[in-house]
């Protein structure tokens, strides 16, 4: 259950023509609106807060929670908006008796009260003990410690004053490997990762160099994905002497990949040691000797102050990346000290008082936003369900007019480059599920507006929201940016549109 699910196999349900109700029947049951009521389901975390949002067909996602268990993993990795929309969905699931999972390496104390008190939670004092299992039950709380983990040791964390220099950024990661090894070199954004990239690849070193990130054609995200396993992976057959993977937050989670060494834009500490947690991963019998030890070097600029931080300010609170870089250097022992290294960076300061009001201040207003499309709490006499006092409302779960969403971002454009004949036939009203298919295979995620009125090549029927841009007529303006061809990075890249 994910965005591209649609594409699946799943046959629409059928109706007579005949059925007053029949297509409105047919529409409650669309196979990506009937996945929730399979007996198991894996999918992204949005499937299951939808519940919990005053949205059309929202009821039907919430009767497909009953009877299960709900796994909830990286549970750390939410903003303030989502993590207004999960504590209503576990207050929901609390009364409805739905049991629910939440695993994560690094979360705060802070939100993990947060957590329990939509659990039901009577008191809230959160244990220290790392690693915990903590249970909430009827209000009852018991937290467990866990002796022995699957990992043990330190990690170290240097500051790297290189800041917005690709150039330089490329000798330092080449002179890591020029002995051997296998390098990780994280930024924060597609653009950056791209121009380090390239002026890696420009010293036409013998070194193995791949790039991975979200703004991929699917079927090329999907093969480098496997490439990457194949390579840097537990049981890797293949693995490099010299490789150096230029990523983005993709390899942060969820992948199971082992390199020797890490160069990494700052982030906040708790997102730097689940990137950490990709170095040195697996026990191998021989590494580097220029990285035997698990070092994450991180760029950072020469001030650490609010407006310091770019793009990266951008996506993390600046306040947050503040706190990580007066930590640094730092050495983190592996399980001990991970949870008081977070909560140092988390607690509240006595200096930069006014970069952590505008963070907070940025939180509320995204929980506020979130409030104002999630259903109200629940009534553990009455199943009320979507209805309240103004009579049944609910919002169109695609209505780009209003914010009935699980995240908050700025707005997505999704975009099929394609063969000039291909454009024809995803253009047809009547597409055809083959082709429908091909078409999102050769299609990314952009972040870009689009003016009002702007005109531009859009599908019909399924592929009605995907924009179509054919090779040949590239660059192309999309809204606020200028979409081009890059024969070095041999992929699309996206650049501001000028004034």
């Amino acid at each position: 259950m994910h965005g591209m699910a649609w594409l699946s196999l799943l046959a629409p349900i059928s109706y007579m023509k005949d059925e007053e109700e029949g297509p409105e029947r047919a529409d409650w049951l669309q196979p990506m609106r009937r996945a929730m009521l399979a007996e198991n389901g894996v999918g992204t975390v949005d499937q299951a807060m939808m519940a919990a949002l005053q949205i059309r067909y929202g009821s039907l996602r919430m009767l497909g929670l009953l009877g299960k268990v709900l796994l909830i993993d990286e549970v750390h990795a939410y903003d303030a908006y989502m993590y207004s929309i999960l504590e209503k969905l576990l207050e929901w699931c609390r009364v409805l008796h739905i049991p629910v999972v939440m695993l994560s390496a690094t979360l705060t104390e802070e939100k993990r009260i947060a957590l329990m008190k939509s659990a039901g939670a009577k008191a809230c004092e959160a244990e220290q003990a790392y690693p915990l299992i903590t249970q909430v039950r009827d209000g009852e709380v018991r937290q467990v410690a866990v002796s022995g983990t699957a990992q043990c040791g330190c990690y170290l964390f240097e500051p790297v004053f290189i800041w917005d220099d690709p150039q330089r950024l490329a000798d330092r990661a080449l002179s890591k490997v020029d002995a051997g090894g296998c390098l990780c070199v994280m930024m924060n954004t597609v653009d950056d990762a791209q121009r380090v990239f390239k002026a890696i690849v420009e010293r036409q070193s013998d070194t193995q160099v791949l790039l991975f990130h979200a703004r991929m054609m699917a079927m090329h995200r999907n093969a480098v994905e496997k490439q990457c396993v194949d390579l840097f992976g537990k049981g890797a057959q293949e693995r490099p002497a010299k490789a150096i993977l230029v990523c983005t937050q993709v390899v942060e989670q969820s992948m199971d990949l082992d390199f020797d060494g890490m160069i990494t834009c700052i982030a906040p500490m708790d997102l730097l040691l689940q990137r950490a947690g990709r170095v040195h991963r697996h026990a191998r019998t021989e590494r580097p000797q220029k990285m035997a030890q698990p070092l994450i070097e991180v760029l950072v600029p020469g001030a650490a102050h609010e407006d310091a931080y770019g793009a990266s300010g951008a996506v993390y609170p600046p306040w947050l990346l503040m706190q990580t870089q007066q930590q640094l250097p730092c050495r983190v022992s592996v399980p001990d000290g991970i949870r008081p290294c977070i909560e140092r960076v988390y607690q509240h300061p006595k200096e930069a008082q006014e970069a952590w009001l505008s963070m907070m201040f940025q939180n509320s207003t995204m929980a506020a936003q979130a409030k104002s499309c999630e259903l109200p709490a629940p009534d553990a006499e009455r199943f009320f369900g979507w209805d309240n006092a103004d009579g049944v409302f609910c919002y169109e779960e695609n209505d780009e007019r209003v914010a009935a969403k699980t995240r908050l971002s700025s707005p997505t454009l999704r975009v099929a480059l394609l063969e000039e004949g291909q454009v024809e036939k995803a253009a047809n009203a009547a597409v055809p599920l083959s082709v429908a298919q091909d078409v999102l295979l050769h299609s990314f995620a952009i972040r870009a507006k689009l003016g009002e009125g702007e005109k531009v090549s859009t599908g019909n029927g399924a592929l009605r929201n995907v924009i179509l841009v054919c090779k040949e007529r590239l660059p192309v303006c999309l809204g606020d940016v200028v979409l081009d061809y890059d024969d070095t990075l041999g992929a699309i890249v996206r650049r501001r549109k000028e004034a």
